[in-house]
């Protein structure tokens, strides 16, 4: 095979495919590449990054995406996994809330509250009280990202003791959970301040529009703790991670946009490969999608009865389960050797390696927990992707 680097057209089959050179693309590529797999990425863009890519113009470097990100003790983990961590050097980015009443730079968990005390003086016991209980509600929900929680990061029965540490902590936590992903973080401030305040204005505003209580808490984490920037700008992880995947021998295109799936099965689909903008026909022993759900479903996907309720749901556009299922392709992406279902759509690492007979099994998509077609599919042979 020719140097990753020089290789301008793709090939006709490759064991793994990967869409998109994002964050997700790349860290799913380099983990596959590293067990043995023939890897190839496609990438509509010129450049690595997706929606973090940063562009050089007339000798300077912007920031055209994110200017910053929240690691989750994930990022970092897998960086360090692949061998690269120690090559790129990170700083906490800090930021500054600026509003007619407060000016603060937020440099950690007391600096909030206080301000918003200074500026609100009538409201300090209720802005106090309200940090406390977003305080509480982290010490029960920090745990759940620790290490020894996070079944990625570890091999064989480490992994599933992992799992079980984490499931334990979450039933343990369930009502909690519960509370924070169903309640609005404005409606939380309510039983708080008087709705009529400037100050519960302002938390009204913060954030997106409906935003739950849990991302409204992770959002204080990262302003607090975890929004971190590499030195020489967020573009140079991706260009050690592109450099890492073409270090292992995958192959990387640029401006090559991928306009279907391509498809095999009458009522059980099974994705096997891809077709580009320009003509590519491409066969993959497995395929793994790190774009958009919604272009997923209203583009690449064929129609399909099986494919129509989840279809109609992810067109929908419930924030909540978008991101669920974009986590789990990750997740699923970056697990040892085992297939995994995504709502139906199987998108796995092929099986390598030592683990060569794990590639073979099955495991349950935590969204399919709760009874959706998917799992109705993968456990009744009813119509479905795989």
């Amino acid at each position: 095979m020719p140097p990753a680097s020089v290789v301008s057209v793709p090939e006709k089959s490759y064991d793994v495919i990967v869409i998109g050179a994002g964050i997700a693309g790349l860290i799913a590529a380099a983990y596959a590449a590293r067990g043995g797999a023939k890897v190839c990425v496609l990438e509509s863009n010129h450049q690595a990054g997706g929606l973090m890519a940063g562009i050089w113009r007339k000798g300077f470097y912007f920031d055209v995406g994110d200017q910053s990100f929240e690691q989750g003790n994930v990022l970092f983990p897998l960086l360090k996994q692949l061998g690269i961590y120690d090559d790129l050097h990170f700083l906490r980015a800090r930021y500054r809330l600026k509003t007619p009443n407060i000016d603060v730079n937020i440099l950690g968990p007391a600096d909030l509250p206080r301000a918003f005390a200074e500026a609100f003086p009538a409201q300090a016991a209720a802005t106090y009280a309200f940090f406390d209980e977003m305080h509480a509600d982290l010490a029960h929900l920090l745990p759940l990202l620790r290490e020894d929680h996070n079944p990625i990061m570890h091999d064989g029965m480490s992994s599933i003791a992992a799992t079980g540490r984490l499931m334990r902590d979450v039933a343990m936590n369930a009502p909690r959970l519960w509370r924070l992903l169903h309640t609005r973080g404005s409606a939380r401030a309510a039983h708080f301040y008087d709705e009529g305040s400037d100050v519960f204005d302002f938390f009204q505003r913060m954030g997106y529009r409906n935003m739950s209580e849990f991302v409204w808490l992770g959002f204080m984490h990262s302003w607090w703790e975890d929004y971190w920037y590499p030195v020489g700008g967020i573009q140079t992880m991706f260009d050690r991670l592109e450099r890492l995947v073409l270090d292992l021998g995958g192959q990387i295109f640029y401006k090559r946009a991928v306009t279907a799936l391509t498809v095999e099965g009458q009522r059980r689909l099974r994705v096997t490969g891809v077709r580009t903008a320009k003509g590519d026909t491409i066969q993959g022993g497995r395929v793994i999608y790190t774009g958009d759900m919604k272009a997923l479903y209203q583009n690449l996907l064929p129609a399909h009865p099986s494919l129509d309720a989840t279809r109609q749901r992810v067109l929908a556009g419930s924030c909540a389960r978008l991101f669920a299922n974009a986590s789990h392709v990750l997740f699923s992406a970056l697990q040892h050797p085992q297939s995994a279902r995504n709502d139906g759509i199987r998108f796995a690492r092929a099986g390598l390696g030592r683990d060569q007979r794990a590639g073979d099994r099955s495991r349950k998509c935590p969204a399919c927990a709760a009874g959706s077609e998917c799992n109705r599919a993968a456990n009744n042979g009813q119509g479905g992707v795989a």
